[in-house]
């Protein structure tokens, strides 16, 4: 059976950082994948809260897919820590496939640090940052 797939395109928040010298400082909203990323010379972080699919048992096994992301330092998943690379490896265009460590909560907030020069790393090509959840289909999962 094919796997779930849950697009997380938007809205993201957009934060530069508080030393950013950018004229942007606060917050702003993007859809994922996008055109394009702001440029700072400091790491940005984009966010985005979800909710646990209800249609999805509370057990069932979860991994976060991530393609299109140059520039990607970090991501974290309820505040704890799920993916981690030097800024020298941030560099890698391969897309990125992760277990997400035990059940989701019925509220989330993933965070993803990204160089703030990433905009300049992406193909123009191909839009920034495809992120979907994947729930493999078991015998107890609905069909969707």
């Amino acid at each position: 059976m094919p796997d779930h797939l849950i697009r997380l395109r938007g809205p993201w928040e957009l934060r530069f950082s508080a030393d950013s010298p950018s004229d942007a400082r606060h917050a702003t909203r993007i859809g994922l994948p996008a055109d394009a990323i702001p440029e700072d010379p400091l790491p940005i972080t984009l966010s985005r809260r979800f909710g646990r699919p209800i249609r999805v048992s509370r057990t069932q096994p979860c991994r976060l897919r991530c393609a299109s992301v140059p520039g990607l330092l970090a991501i974290r998943l309820n505040g704890d820590p799920l993916f981690e690379r030097p800024p020298e490896a941030a560099l890698a265009t391969d897309p990125i496939e992760l277990a997400i460590p035990g059940a989701l909560r019925d509220r989330n907030l993933i965070e993803f640090t990204v160089l703030g020069l990433a905009a300049r790393l992406a193909s123009p090509n191909t839009p920034w940052g495809s992120v979907v959840l994947v729930f493999p289909e078991t015998d107890e999962s609905p069909s969707c």
